[in-house]
């Protein structure tokens, strides 16, 4: 009998977590998750301190080859009810897609080898604010991989947002 016996889901999800909490906390962020996702969001990033602002994120891992265009773009399918959920126009915050894309091979998602501790791949990101309703059970989601979530990418959507509030904006 296994020690252990988790979905290979459910560790490709706490590694994304993971992922997200360590570009996150580069940023100079916390990460926090909702007891219940009800609204589609898996994650929220606020920083430690500084502006009020926030980004809340659906995230989403995959290990098989999503890429098209060359591998330039992630074409990712997602279920009509969390694209619906993303696409909605009266919210305050960034409400973002991101994709943490691994390798196929299991065995190299997470390597500790002191003093390295490498996670392989990365994230991307998309705003689906204000898209089209699509009538079918699903839709693909393009992100192009200039769109990296990185501490960055987390900087400037912070910034941006900040600085539409103050302008008594919405964010996007």
């Amino acid at each position: 009998m296994d020690t252990i016996t988790t979905a290979t889901t459910d560790i490709q999800e706490r590694l994304s977590v993971a992922y997200i909490a360590a570009v996150a906390a580069r940023a100079g962020c916390q990460v926090s998750e909702p007891k219940v996702d009800r609204n589609g969001i898996d994650v929220t990033i606020r920083p430690v301190s500084g502006a009020p602002v926030q980004i809340d994120i659906q995230l989403k891992a995959v290990s098989s080859n999503i890429r098209i265009n060359d591998g330039s773009v992630l074409s990712f399918q997602l279920d009509v009810s969390t694209y619906d959920k993303l696409r909605r126009t009266d919210v305050q915050s960034p409400q973002l897609l991101v994709i943490y894309e691994m390798p196929p091979d299991q065995s190299i998602w997470l390597e500790v080898e002191p003093p390295i501790t490498t996670l392989r791949h990365a994230a991307y990101w998309v705003d689906l604010r204000g898209r089209d309703a699509v009538q079918t059970a699903s839709t693909a989601v393009h992100l192009p991989e200039t769109q990296l979530f990185d501490h960055n990418a987390i900087v400037a959507i912070l910034a941006r947002a900040h600085s539409r509030a103050l302008e008594g904006l919405s964010w996007a």
